[in-house]
């Protein structure tokens, strides 16, 4: 009976409920690098596995004011594109692990090629670590908008790379109670 309760349970961790908007995670793509042909993210979780090595670089300077004091992207860069829809509408979130060695930073831009449209940066860690970006209400639903993995630390600097895209809303307890 307990491990029924269990089995039905909702599991909340420090306030917070991970949303899932799809049945499990789906095949791990590899991006492309051209900078013509995003990769699209089709559904949430979604985990890509994919490289800047041998890419080009279309975006070098993110200015918009949200991507103010961001260094310049020079790097190569690989992109990803998605549609925000319901379920999660304005949210998303992105988790980058580079390889090692590779100082790996990640945007959004609401124009394909136009640093001008950045609406959120994370370059915060350095070579092998990890980055995030969660949007929470800076999408219009309906949008297309596009996701960088680009690097600030030089035009030759690429690597290997994990991309988690997944969704992460809050929720409150309101009530709790042990039979």
């Amino acid at each position: 009976m307990l491990a029924s309760r269990l089995r039905h349970s909702l599991i909340v961790l420090s306030g917070s409920l991970i949303f899932i908007a799809s049945q499990g995670l789906a095949v791990a793509r590899t991006a492309g690098i051209d900078g013509t042909s995003p990769v699209p993210i089709t559904m949430l979780p979604q985990d890509f596995s994919g490289t800047t090595v041998g890419g080009s670089s279309a975006v070098s300077t993110l200015s918009s004011a949200a991507c103010a004091g961001a260094p310049p992207m020079a790097a190569a860069e690989s992109i990803y594109t998605w549609v925000a829809m319901p379920p999660t509408g304005p949210h998303i979130d992105f988790t980058l692990t580079p390889e090692s060695g590779f100082d790996a930073a990640i945007y959004v831009l609401e124009e394909l090629g136009n640093g001008a449209s950045c609406i959120i940066v994370a370059d915060n860690s350095g070579p092998g670590m990890p980055e995030d970006i969660h949007l929470e209400e800076l999408l219009v639903p309906g949008h297309r908008y596009y996701l960088y993995v680009d690097s600030s630390a030089g035009a030759q600097h690429a690597g290997d790379f994990d991309l988690l895209a997944w969704v992460f809303i809050a929720v409150e307890l309101q009530s709790f109670d042990i039979d």
